[in-house]
């Protein structure tokens, strides 16, 4: 969140500044809408892996697992007027995409279960443009609405790499997409700093999902992020 107004050490009173910068961090939650095909858990597949013998395998069910992520960034800020800001926020964002398939056997009389982990450990630089409408609460209070794109790169991105890992199965990302975020926040003045508390969602709108030749990662037909940030900012 930007603010066009400082304080003042001396009287606490609101000077006003064109440009301000600072810091971010906080806490995402990177959660993914996944799309399989509608009748997954009616197909059989040849498996060959422990602790299964050559047998037919189904899938009985699938357990998403999200993890909270940290977000580190800058935040540089433009005033456009008394009441709206546009903010520069490039960060750099991480957290863990997990799928654990439950399986069994074909076989009524060899009936066996067990798991098999899909998962992606993503590593995002994020360079989001936001337009932000302020408030005023009080003296030394505003809210805060933000909105505007995000283009967020996926360093570590897993579209090239190798399929099957010690840990399991690759999920395999595109490293590029858009997103459209929105948030609402606000803002505390103080003598020497201006501290920004912001809700923050994003919604991406381009299919992620890199097709695979793997048994499991064939049931998914797309991936979309869905991100959910609480973001501290310090100017």
């Amino acid at each position: 969140m930007c603010i066009r107004d400082s304080i003042s050490t001396s009287k606490s009173i609101y000077t006003p500044k064109k440009f301000t910068a600072g810091f971010a961090i906080g806490l995402t939650q990177m959660v993914y809408s996944v799309k399989h095909s509608p009748d997954f858990t009616e197909k059989y597949f040849p498996y060959y892996s422990y602790p299964f013998k050559p047998d037919s395998v189904r899938i009985v069910d699938i357990n998403h697992k999200y993890y909270p992520g940290i977000l580190i960034g800058f935040s540089g800020c433009l005033s456009l007027n008394k009441r709206n800001d546009l903010r520069l926020q490039p960060s750099i964002k991480f957290g863990d995409l997990i799928l654990d398939y439950r399986i069994e056997t074909q076989n009524p009389d060899n009936l066996k279960q067990a798991t098999v982990r899909l998962y992606s450990q993503p590593l995002f630089l994020e360079f989001p443009v936001y337009l932000t409408h302020k408030q005023q609460i009080s003296s030394k209070h505003k809210m805060s609405f933000t909105i505007g794109p995000k283009y967020s790169y996926n360093i570590i991105s897993e579209h090239r790499k190798k399929e099957k890992t010690d840990n399991g199965t690759v999920l395999k990302l595109y490293p590029h997409e858009l997103q459209l975020g929105v948030g609402v926040g606000a803002q505390f003045f103080k003598n020497h700093f201006r501290l920004g508390v912001e809700l923050l969602y994003s919604h991406g709108f381009k299919n992620i999902f890199v097709k695979s030749h793997e048994i499991f990662p064939t049931e998914i037909n797309e991936i979309y992020s869905r991100n959910i940030s609480l973001v501290f900012t310090f100017d």
